[in-house]
């Protein structure tokens, strides 16, 4: 059963725990009252609405980078979007799920503790804010930001160029252009086509188009310093290494850094 399934049979899920727990013949008396005391707590209520509102905030996105027939471009909107909603629901939305863990609680007979009351060495109002609200979302504003940074915004903007769906028609003016100028009849190869387009400053006006020919020759160049790394790294962490102190191993491996970049 999903979250949004348990929100909608809370009431009969309970009901059928207490008729359980009632049952003379039932063995396992501790177990369903522990179960009953977690599912009619205020802490259960505000966790489970507070995952159901993050999770179908990312929903879009999530089904979005699943499907096979992937457009990047609109991927990347979805991941914008996501994060101003998260950041909206941690600025404003706070009070809105409280209210309405409030109200869940009343129609169910839940007991609710005292938000000014003391929770440890804050309130228990600090303690679902910052304690449990602020730091979830903050943890899904940090996963977000730090898969798709400037960097691979960028990388994914040039990859989409690419795509099969739209018969590469973001390279439509650029060869129309290149073939029309008389300077680019001779290039031989990738190199020669990028250094025409420094040349000709057509790397400005087709960004994209340059960008990809760069990705495409240096990924040639970072696969190979990449294997030499862990071609070197084989001589150096070998099997009587292994028993040696890591510290000791990480001073052997320097210069392999300093050498890679």
């Amino acid at each position: 059963m999903n979250l949004t399934g348990l929100i909608t049979l809370y009431g009969d899920i309970v009901g059928v725990i207490e008729e359980v727990e009632n049952s003379p013949s039932f063995e396992k008396f501790g177990e369903t009252m522990l179960l009953l005391d977690v599912l009619q707590s205020f802490n259960f209520i505000f966790m489970l609405y507070m995952m159901v509102k993050i999770l179908r905030i990312r929903n879009d996105l999530s089904i979005t980078l699943q499907r096979c027939d992937q457009d990047l471009l609109n991927a990347l909107s979805l991941v914008n979007d996501t994060k101003i909603q998260l950041q909206e629901m941690r600025n404003e939305g706070r009070e809105e799920l409280i209210f309405r863990v409030v109200e869940i609680c009343n129609k169910h007979d839940i007991d609710m503790p005292v938000m000014d009351a003391s929770y440890v060495i804050s309130n228990n109002l600090h303690h679902c804010k910052n304690d449990c609200l602020f730091r979830i979302l903050d943890l899904q504003l940090h996963e977000l930001n730090a898969r798709y940074d400037e960097e691979n915004i960028e990388l994914f903007k040039c990859v989409s160029c690419l795509s099969l769906a739209k018969s590469f028609v973001t390279f439509d003016n650029y060869v129309i252009n290149v073939k029309s100028d008389p300077k680019f009849a001779k290039c031989k190869g990738l190199s020669d086509l990028c250094a025409k387009l420094v040349k000709t400053n057509k790397c400005n006006t087709f960004s994209m188009i340059y960008k990809l020919l760069k990705l495409a020759l240096l990924l040639s160049v970072a696969t190979a310093n990449v294997e030499r790394v862990f071609s070197a790294m084989k001589v150096v962490k070998s099997q009587l290494c292994n028993k040696r102190d890591d510290l000791w191993l990480n001073d052997c491996l320097t210069y392999i850094e300093k050498a890679f970049f």
